[in-house]
């Protein structure tokens, strides 16, 4: 490579070697075809996934569904106020739209296992409460009713069992 002035990174130069197989005396040496192809496969993969835009919750290393139920991978970044539990549950009280939200969320979940994402989640219930949920953030609620497994997915029964509870509660 040196000798024909070849600027390569360390890595790209560490892959290229690997495609020349040599005997252990070093006379025969044979160019592995099939590596060479894998090695630009692999560059052309790796330049990919440094243009696609993860996200990780800061305190969460899964990543999450950015997609969710509206289907929007490029949202908007805003800065979101987190909601209490009190506030929420005033939210439902003045205006329960329980049922719209479960009818939303068994169209997602045909499966039956009981979960949503916790974007999907979050999108469902901002377009029911829109004008009080626009600015809020309700992942910091959702965490605790999470999958022990996959944090990322949510059971909404427990969500709607917890909040239904605190709405009779409260009313009470």
């Amino acid at each position: 490579m040196d000798d024909f002035h070849l600027p390569l990174s360390e890595r790209k130069r560490e892959l290229l070697v690997q495609a020349f197989v040599a005997n252990f005396d070093r006379t025969n040496v044979i160019i592995n075809i099939g590596r060479l192809f894998n090695i630009r496969a692999v560059t052309q993969i790796r330049k990919l996934y440094n243009r696609v835009d993860m996200y990780e919750e800061p305190d969460n290393p899964d990543m999450v569904d950015l997609s969710g139920y509206l289907g929007l991978f490029y949202r908007e970044k805003k800065l979101l106020t987190p909601i209490s539990e009190a506030e929420l549950i005033d939210i439902v009280m003045r205006r329960n739209r329980f049922p719209q939200i479960m009818k939303v969320i068994k169209e997602i979940d045909q499966d039956n296992n009981g979960y949503v994402t916790n974007q999907e989640l979050d999108d469902i219930f901002k377009l029911n409460y829109e004008d009080e949920l626009a600015s809020r953030d309700l992942k910091p609620f959702l965490k605790k009713f999470a999958s022990l497994q996959n944090r990322v997915l949510i059971d909404y029964k427990k969500v709607r069992d917890h909040l239904t509870a605190k709405v009779n509660e409260a009313r009470d």
